[in-house]
């Protein structure tokens, strides 16, 4: 890899959908607990801040040890992540055009295990010079930890680099880390009171912003 700038990209609602897994995780484990199902659309809005946020979310209406819930949650969404997640359409040629230019590279607050699994079973795994899920890093997105841990690990330059995500926690980082951002319109994610540079409405869009194409 040489010295060049980094372009990090968030994953879920960003490089894949993979709402319908997530949703039939967390059902089945409210399940296993006597619990009714949460529609999918209820379970999409609470991701964006790590896995525990996330249950903790999807089980506030019952006691419960919130530990032993994420462990039971991460178990099932293991055996389930790719049951339905794909990718956006246009992903894998787009990152092919963007990698003559950039290295590429994964932040997400997704359990970096789980991440890696889907970005293998996609075919997509080699594209990326770097992969930082959550658990690598003592912090998570917004915190500039796992971001300037990416650009140390792929020897990139900061000066010129970027963040695509779908989320405030990518545009945040973004701001906490003077990286300049594009938040995809497409993805599930919220902008909050967040500022992107750029907006996308899908992905290879990209080519545009990044390489003037």
């Amino acid at each position: 890899m040489s010295s060049r700038s980094l372009v990090i990209f968030d994953l879920d609602g960003t490089l894949i959908d993979s709402r319908l897994d997530l949703a039939l995780s967390i059902n089945l484990v409210r399940s296993s607990l006597g619990l009714p199902e949460l529609p999918e659309p209820v379970v999409t809005g609470y991701l964006g801040d790590g896995i525990r946020n996330l249950v903790k979310r999807c089980f506030q209406d019952v006691e419960c040890n919130l530990d032993d819930v994420v462990k039971k949650y991460s178990d099932t969404y293991r055996e389930h992540l790719l049951d339905n997640t794909t990718l956006y359409p246009n992903v894998k040629s787009t990152l092919d055009e963007l990698a003559t230019a950039y290295n590429l590279c994964v932040v997400t607050n997704k359990p970096e295990p789980a991440a890696i699994k889907i970005l293998k079973g996609l075919d997509i795994l080699d594209d990326f010079d770097a992969v930082i899920g959550g658990g690598r890093c003592q912090h998570l997105k917004p915190h500039p930890e796992p971001i300037l841990k990416a650009i140390q690990e792929t020897n990139s330059k900061q000066e010129g680099s970027w963040i695509v995500g779908d989320h405030r926690t990518d545009l945040k980082a973004a701001e906490n880390t003077g990286l300049k951002s594009v938040f995809c319109k497409f993805g599930f994610g919220i902008m909050d009171t967040c500022i992107p540079d750029y907006s996308i409405e899908s992905f290879e869009e990209l080519t545009k912003i990044l390489l003037n194409k």
